[in-house]
Formats: C-alpha cells, sequence, structure tokens
C-alpha cells in the first residue's frame, strides 16, 4: 500500500519522533520493537528527503494482532508547506520488488507551484 499524507506542524513533530513512533510498530520475531535504518537523505527537486526502512512484524497503531513479515519504506521530505510523508507497506516480497520504483518515485519529486503561487507569478 502507498500513502502519501502530511500531519500538521506541532512541536514534538520531528523526524526523529516520527522514525522513533514507526519503529514501535514493528516487533522483532522476540517482540522487542523493530529498529529502522536510514536508506539515505537525497536531495530532489530542491527538497531534502530522509528514507527509512523498518522491517518485522507489522503491529500499526496499538494493535495486538501482528502481520509477520512486513516492511515499511518511507520518505520523510521537508517542505515549505510542512513535512509530507510518501509510505510503502507491505509483505516484505512485494516492498522489496517494488523498491527500486519507490526510490524512482522520490528522486524523481517536483515541488508544484499552487494556484495562487501561479496565479502571483502572472500579475
Amino acid at each position: 500500500r502507498l500513502s502519501v499524507f502530511r500531519f500538521p506542524e506541532a512541536p514534538g513533530n520531528t523526524v526523529e519522533a516520527n522514525i522513533r513512533r514507526w519503529e514501535t510498530q514493528f516487533r522483532t520475531p522476540d517482540g522487542a520493537p523493530a529498529k529502522s535504518s536510514r536508506l539515505s537523505i537525497e536531495t530532489f527537486g530542491g527538497l531534502t528527503a530522509t528514507v527509512v526502512s523498518i522491517q518485522g512484524n507489522y503491529t500499526g497503531m496499538g494493535s495486538n494482532l501482528a502481520k509477520p513479515n512486513q516492511s515499511m519504506l518511507v520518505a520523510i521530505i521537508q517542505t515549505p508547506g510542512g513535512t509530507e510523508f510518501i509510505r510503502l507497506l507491505g509483505a516484505n516480497s512485494t516492498v522489496q520488488s517494488s523498491a527500486i520504483r519507490y526510490r524512482w518515485l522520490i528522486q524523481n519529486l517536483v515541488l508544484v507551484p499552487t494556484d495562487k503561487e501561479l496565479s502571483e507569478m502572472t500579475e
């Protein structure tokens, strides 16, 4: 599942806080929180993304039922309008086979002006 979302900017809504929260949604086979790895910090279209990978048994937000052998790739993108997230979540094999296309998507993002910004450019 590929999801794109934004959380309101708020105190404590940092890149590190989000990574820690996601780590608590994954468990190792012995039940401990999974550790993430950062794949890269890439610049594209003038923006910076932190790409994070986590694998394990996925519990989501507070569920006692875990889906085994799951992976998540998340790009955290700082934009002038706030922090955007592009998350790929699913079975290890699915996420791994889609990882190259996912990275291509992230590397090729471009910030598009809003309608208001476009109209201000033409005035």
